[in-house]
C-alpha cells in the first residue's frame, strides 16, 4: 500500500512526502520542537515567493 501511494505521490514534482506510523512522527516532531496537530516546513531561497 505504501509503495501504490509514493508512486502516486511521485508524480507531483517539488514536494517531499515521509510515510511513518503516527507514534514515530509524533515522536520525531515533539524532538524538532512541533508542537501541533499539523506541522509545515518550507525551505527555500526566496520565502517572498
Amino acid at each position: 500500500m505504501v509503495e501504490r501511494i509514493e508512486a502516486g505521490l511521485a508524480r507531483v514534482q517539488g514536494h517531499a512526502y515521509e510515510v511513518t506510523q503516527p507514534t514515530q512522527m509524533r515522536f520525531n516532531e515533539l524532538i524538532a520542537g512541533v508542537r501541533s496537530e499539523v506541522a509545515v516546513k518550507v525551505f527555500g531561497e526566496n520565502f517572498a515567493e
